[in-house]
């Protein structure tokens, strides 16, 4: 094995320990990840001089002999932004290394004003968000983004995003131009699903599936802990799997029967209007005064909870032909638990009530019926969260930063 490698793999470890166990002397590092002395006291050094990521902390407790000196892990040395680009609007926020959100605001996306404009806004969202922080813009890490779209991982670039109308379109470098700051990228579904597994249900399963269920839908799938990217890094299509071949509802990647030309946000408010423009008898003809093309996904889930019939049935085609895709998930994955984000999955229990009834009755083995179906940890902010968690496993990886392989680590343990 190449001894540079080496080398980063020890400082990963060392770096990982010293997070886990809060403050720790460097012979109790040495000790725990196995190395020499003078070795972890060069890794931590480095650490604290160079990356900047861990600082001392003064004199520990002694049992006996000379008291130790501490070190801990630097959480309020640098920060990361995390953003969500949305259809309708986009959040930004702005995270210590432990992920504590410090600063967050929201803009509109305004899609319809082509993709320069939306990456200006985006940025300026960004800065926005930094200045009112009073963050340093040097002490900023990186910028995570989660967007939907198939984004391939190999190459970070957008190559089409029916719900946005963008194709082959490159956000990273048109943001890292204007900002001047790393980027990272990656499709928003598989973004909420790495935020849940570092910060939600994570902590209690390794193997889950994360369906986002907003203007669009998709799954991120996790297995063993580790974000499944499939052999073109596109993986988690979720929304355009077809459900139902003689649908003649129309979905935006062009195809007919696709779960998300029935269950989405958008599929939701089409259906509604359609029905409305029908003349069917329902509330939703007030609430929208008159006209229809104001129905949103928001406006059919509330007549439905004041008990609107027609807006019930709407959302009960959508969420049960939602259940019997994830039901065909978990036969093909198997997976612990499956967690649902997005704004008309986070708005009642009926989707989640939902796919529970369909899982129980229609699942052919009965360990898939105590999976674990419920919301993400948190919310609209999940995804945000996420593309955080993007930019903390690139830091922790010791992939950002000046100095990630300078300091000489010895091979063996």
């Amino acid at each position: 094995m190449d001894t540079s490698h080496v080398n980063r793999l020890n400082k990963i470890r060392v770096l990982q320990l010293i997070r886990q166990l809060g403050s720790a002397s460097r012979a109790d590092l040495a000790k725990r990840a196995r190395l020499s002395a003078p070795t972890v006291t060069r890794i931590v050094d480095s650490l604290i001089h160079n990356e900047m990521l861990v600082m001392d902390v003064g004199v520990g407790s002694s049992g006996g002999g000379r008291p130790p000196n501490l070190v801990r892990f630097a959480a309020d040395s640098r920060f990361i932004v995390g953003v969500d680009i949305g259809r309708t609007n986009t959040h930004a926020a702005i995270a210590n290394l432990d992920a504590s959100v410090v600063e967050q605001s929201t803009c509109p996306t305004d899609v319809d004003e082509g993709f320069e404009a939306v990456m200006e806004r985006v940025a300026g969202l960004i800065r926005h968000v930094v200045a009112s922080s009073r963050v340093e813009l040097r002490d900023i890490m990186g910028v995570g983004v989660a967007v939907g779209g198939l984004i391939s991982n190999r190459r970070s670039v957008i190559e089409a995003s029916p719900d946005f109308g963008w194709s082959e379109v490159d956000a990273a470098s048109e943001l890292e131009r204007r900002l001047g700051l790393p980027v990272r990228l990656d499709n928003v579904t598989r973004v909420t699903a790495i935020g849940e597994y570092h910060y939600g249900i994570g902590k209690r399963f390794r193997d889950f599936i994360c369906v986002n269920v907003g203007y669009g839908v998709g799954a991120g799938i996790i297995v063993g802990g580790t974000p499944l990217y499939g052999s073109h890094g596109v993986a988690g299509e979720f929304g355009h799997t077809v459900v139902s071949k003689g649908d003649p509802r129309l979905c935006a990647c062009g195809n007919r029967g696709c779960i998300e030309a029935i269950a989405s946000g958008y599929a939701i408010a089409r259906t509604a209007r359609e029905r409305i423009r029908a003349g069917e008898r329902s509330s939703l003809r007030e609430a929208c005064g008159g006209d229809p093309e104001r129905i949103s996904a928001e406006m059919v889930a509330q007549a439905s909870r004041n008990g609107d019939d027609l807006a019930a049935s709407i959302l009960r085609e959508a969420f049960e032909v939602l259940g019997i895709g994830i039901l065909n998930l978990v036969s093909l994955y198997d997976p612990e638990a499956i967690v649902l984000s997005g704004r008309v999955a986070l708005a009642g229990d009926l989707l989640l009530s939902t796919i529970r009834e369909i899982i129980d009755s229609r699942a052919i083995n009965s360990h898939k019926r105590d999976i674990h179906v419920g919301l993400v940890a948190h919310g609209e902010r999940a995804a945000v969260m996420g593309a955080i968690a993007l930019i903390l496993d690139e830091l922790l990886q010791l992939n950002l930063g000046p100095g990630s392989r300078q300091a000489g680590v010895e091979q063996s343990a």
